[in-house]
């Protein structure tokens, strides 16, 4: 679990752990409040950082289409 918090990927934990399947990775993988406010963290930086332009919506913005 400590592996898949640093960030690593699913052929990664495989290799680690010697699992022959990413299913088999994947099932020791467990999301945790403090990994989840990382990521939540992580996410409103990039969102700082980026560029966004909003888009217009497909059918100008009316309620009805």
């Amino acid at each position: 679990m400590w592996t898949a918090a640093t960030g690593a990927t699913p052929a990664e934990l495989m290799h680690r752990a010697g699992h022959k399947s990413p299913l088999a990775a994947l099932y020791y993988q467990h999301a945790t409040v403090d990994r989840d406010q990382a990521l939540a963290t992580a996410l409103a930086e990039l969102s700082h950082k980026a560029d966004i332009v909003p888009l217009e919506p497909r059918d100008g913005g009316r309620r009805d289409a």
